[in-house]
C-alpha cells in the first residue's frame, strides 16, 4: 500500500513475482479491490508455471485465458510488468527496470521484449561466472567481464526505453559500481590468501615427503652398515676358526 504525503489517502496495489518478472496491478484505494486483483495475479502465475512453452507465450496464454474467468481483463486490472535481478558480483542492490504497462498485446509484447533481453544476457553473465569455477573466488576473468558490460548495456538501453534518463542511470549504475568494487577487492584478497594457503600446505607436504624419504634412506644406511659389521665379524671368526685350525695341525 501507499500513502500520499499530500492527502494522507491511502492506495493499495497487488503484486506478484514470476522469476525476474514482476507482475502489479493498478492502485486502488479499496483494499478488497486490491485483494481481488492478488487473486488474479496468482492465478496467473500458477497457470503459466503448468503451461508448456516459451514463458513470453505461456503468460500471454494464461493473461488471455485466466483474468476472463475472474471477471477481469488486463485494462482493468491495470497490468504492468517489470523487470528485477541480480548481479552480486559487480552491484550490491538489485537491478530493477522501469514499469511497463501491459494493458494490451503491444504493451505486454513490449516488456516481455525487455524481459527477455535481460534474461539472455544475464544467462550469459551465470555461464561465463560458472566456465570461471565460482562467482565468489578468485579475480574476474575476461569473459565474465565481457558478459557482465552485455548485461549492464541491456538494463541500461532497457530503462531508456522505459522513459529514464540513459546518462543519469549509467551514472547511478557507476556509482554502485564502484562501491561494489571494495566487496570485489576484498573477495580477490581472500581468494590470493587461499591460493598462498593451498602453496605453502603443498611445498610443506613436499618437505614432509623429503623428509621421509631422508629418513628411510637413513635406515638403509645404518642397515646396510650393519650388514657390512657382521659380515666382517663372521669373516673374523672364519679366519680364526681357520688360524686356531693351522695351529693345532702343526702341533700335532
Amino acid at each position: 500500500s501507499n500513502s500520499s504525503a499530500a492527502t494522507g489517502t491511502q492506495s493499495f496495489y497487488a503484486m506478484a513475482c514470476l522469476g525476474m518478472i514482476r507482475l502489479t496491478s493498478r492502485k486502488c484505494r479499496d483494499v478488497r479491490t486490491a485483494l481481488r486483483h492478488r487473486e488474479a495475479l496468482v492465478e496467473l502465475v500458477r497457470e503459466v508455471s503448468k503451461l508448456d512453452g516459451s514463458l513470453e507465450a505461456r503468460l500471454r496464454r494464461a493473461t488471455a485465458e485466466v483474468l476472463p474467468l475472474l471477471g477481469l481483463d488486463a485494462a482493468q486490472l491495470g497490468l504492468r510488468l517489470s523487470v528485477r535481478l541480480w548481479a552480486h558480483r559487480w552491484v550490491g542492490q538489485p537491478l530493477g527496470t522501469p514499469t511497463f504497462p501491459a494493458t494490451d498485446e503491444a504493451g505486454l509484447d513490449r516488456a516481455l521484449r525487455a524481459w527477455r533481453r535481460l534474461h539472455d544476457a544475464r544467462e550469459e553473465l551465470l555461464a561465463a561466472e560458472a566456465a570461471a569455477g565460482s562467482a565468489q573466488r578468485g579475480p574476474p576473468l575476461l569473459q565474465e567481464y565481457t558478459a557482465w558490460v552485455a548485461l549492464r548495456n541491456a538494463f541500461l538501453d532497457v530503462e531508456a526505453e522505459g522513459g529514464l534518463s540513459r546518462r543519469a542511470r549509467e551514472e547511478r549504475l557507476d556509482r554502485a559500481e564502484s562501491a561494489r568494487a571494495a566487496h570485489r577487492e576484498k573477495l580477490m584478497e581472500r581468494w590470493n590468501c587461499q591460493q598462498m594457503a593451498a602453496e605453502d600446505h603443498r611445498a610443506q607436504a613436499g618437505r614432509k615427503g623429503n623428509t621421509g624419504k631422508a629418513r628411510e634412506s637413513g635406515r638403509l644406511a645404518r642397515a646396510t652398515r650393519l650388514l657390512a659389521r657382521l659380515a666382517r665379524a663372521e669373516q673374523g671368526l672364519r679366519d680364526a676358526q681357520a688360524r686356531s685350525s693351522t695351529g693345532g695341525a702343526d702341533r700335532c
